[in-house]
Parts: C-alpha cells; structure tokens; sequence
C-alpha cells in the first residue's frame, strides 16, 4: 500500500445553473489535472467532449490503469437501473485501486448531488471512505453540481475550494452565504453567462473572480471567521 501522508488534498466543488458554463471549466480541469484521473460519466459527456475512452466494467477499467489513461467509467450497461449503485461500486473501485497506485489522482463527479441524499446517512460508504481517508490514497475531489442546496453536509465540510458560477434560486444563494462559503447573495445572480465566476479558499478565504465581473474585492471575506 502506497500512503500519502503528507498529502494535502483539493476538494473542488463547482456550482451554477444550466448554461452558466460551469461544465467548461469542469472539464478544462480534469484535462489539465496531473495525476492519474479518475471520472463517473454518468452521462458519456466527459468521454464525448474530451475525447477519453469510456470503460463499463472492472477488465477495462484495469487495462486502462494499466495503460496510463484516464478510468472513465459509464454505469449504464453494469447498472442500467440503478445508477447510484454504479456509484457506489466505482468510489470503492477507486479507493482500493488507488491503494497500489503511486502520486496525486483525481476523482470527477458531474452532479454529486444525484448519487448522495442530504441526510445523515446520505453519503454511500464507499465515498465516505474516500472522504475521510482518500487524501492517504492520493486522491482529490472535483465535483460539479447545479443544486449545491441538496449536497449532503458530510460533503460540505470537506470542500476545499468553490467555484460559483450565476445562480438565481433562492435556497441555493442561502447555501452559499453561509459559512464557511459566504459568498454575497446579491453578487451571485449578476454574474455573467457563460463564464462568470466567484472563487474562494476556504481555508484561507482567497477570493478571486472571472468572466468580466468586478475586480478582487475583500469587503466580504472577514464575516466568515470572526463569528
């Protein structure tokens, strides 16, 4: 077993409505992510736009290990009807491959939120595996979802870092100003489409913007530690 114990892992969750352009920037990170990658394509969309060859069962995910590409694994014909046991088979899959495989990997999720429930035993245990014990392993977290609101907390407190593209619901702008997020209500649904985004650190309350919105601003990043 090959233990990363000085590995300081990056649990990214990217967030915004249909359109926001939320998947683009998704995607341009995995592609550029160094490492071993890792992605539940529930959908084929990262195998049809990136051009990665999607495996559906554990031989040709093995063989693609073994030949250094991405594991990109569609649930559909394994787990036709269920595919949030698909999801729960690939994060053990993951979590005991990366076990033997050495350095930083990733693991992508498009739209974390269907495979999880908000309740206290919402998260499947395989990825609650990955959660409390996949930095040992190497693995950091790229997550994307259009209803942040319906993530479950365990998840939650794990992120690292969010990138939020324009939203206009109301229980979703909630989410986000709270902590450890805080980010203003008011600017999140005046953020350009597509591209638009507000980034923050979580642990270190960084901020950064894109997409033609306003330049770096610090007026709202003390709310969130002094409470």
């Amino acid at each position: 077993m090959k233990l990363l114990w000085h590995h300081e892992p990056s649990c990214i969750l990217i967030t915004g409505k249909k359109g926001s352009g939320k998947s683009t920037l998704w995607l341009e990170k995995l592609k550029a992510w160094p490492g071993r990658k890792f992605v539940f394509d529930h959908k084929l969309e990262v195998a049809h736009k990136l051009g990665w060859k999607a495996q559906t069962n554990p031989d040709q995910m093995k063989a693609a290990v073994a030949a250094g590409i991405p594991v990109v694994f569609y649930p559909g014909l394994s787990f036709p009807a269920n595919r949030s046991a698909g999801f729960a088979f690939f994060c053990n899959w993951v979590f005991e491959v990366c076990a033997i495989l050495p350095g930083k990997k990733v693991l992508g999720i498009d739209e974390v939120q269907q495979w999880t429930d908000v309740g206290p035993s919402g998260v499947p245990e395989s990825f609650q595996l990955i959660l409390d014990d996949g930095r040992l392993r190497g693995i950091d977290l790229l997550m994307i979802s259009q209803a942040p609101n319906e993530v479950n907390k365990g998840i939650r407190r794990q992120i690292t870092e969010i990138y939020c593209f324009k939203h206009t619901d109301g229980l979703v702008l909630e989410w986000l100003e709270r902590d450890p997020f805080c980010l203003d209500r008011t600017e999140i649904p005046k953020l350009k489409t597509p591209g638009g985004w507000v980034w923050r650190n979580v642990d270190t309350d960084a901020m950064k913007r894109s997409g033609g919105n306003a330049p770096d601003d610090p007026r709202k990043t003390s709310s969130r530690r002094s409470k």
